[in-house]
């Protein structure tokens, strides 16, 4: 998808989209605490990095329903696994603040209170915005936190046996607190993109 797609998209199919990726974020979260019941860490893990790639392209997508005009190139955060878990860490203080106020913003969508307007701006746009091209317009690698910057490594070495520096390398090493860890970190974003399912059609009108 690209930015000119974002805005020419009819904006009953974008908000199919955002649905479809957030199912598919849920699939992949609900699916990594099915596998670590049965203590393979490894590839639970990897399916929780999947769930946080699919809903950061949820998030895209719901500013582009709202026609928020994103200033950096999207082509990345659907083309480049790295590009998403950079953008990740940018919005995560973002995310844990829309996850503490996120029955506030159901509420108004309900009952399409004069709030509304301001919730869906600061939960779709104006934060987003700024942290979206903060982190596109220069190289922030090095002040990524290491669960970031390694997250697309973490993944594979979640689901494949791969061999560097004369050694093994298993999933069956990553242990529970590594998962857990993860865990942590994608929890928000799937309790944001929940949201999504409260949206009708003709809301990205309320914006208008």
């Amino acid at each position: 998808m690209t930015n000119q797609d974002l805005k020419s998209t009819n904006k009953e199919i974008l908000l199919e989209g955002a649905k479809h990726c957030a199912d598919n974020a849920k699939r992949h979260y609900s699916s990594a605490q099915k596998i670590a019941d049965i203590g393979n860490y490894g590839i639970a893990k990897s399916h929780l990095i999947l769930s946080v790639e699919e809903s950061i392209k949820c998030m895209v997508i719901v500013a582009g329903y709202f026609n928020i005009e994103l200033q950096m190139d999207i082509r990345p955060i659907f083309r480049d696994h790295k590009a998403k878990h950079l953008q990740a860490f940018e919005i995560q203080s973002f995310i844990d603040f829309i996850y503490s106020i996120k029955l506030p913003i159901k509420q108004a969508i309900k009952t399409k209170k004069l709030n509304l307007k301001l919730s869906l701006m600061l939960a779709t746009g104006l934060v987003l915005d700024s942290v979206l091209n903060r982190l596109f317009s220069k190289n922030k690698k090095e002040e990524t936190k290491a669960w970031w910057t390694k997250a697309n490594q973490q993944k594979n070495d979640g689901f494949y046996v791969d061999f560097k520096n004369n050694e093994w390398i298993i999933p069956e090493s990553i242990s529970e607190d590594d998962f857990l860890q993860s865990l942590n970190i994608a929890e928000p974003f799937i309790e944001c993109v929940e949201i999504v399912h409260e949206l009708k059609d003709t809301d990205h009108l309320l914006l208008s």
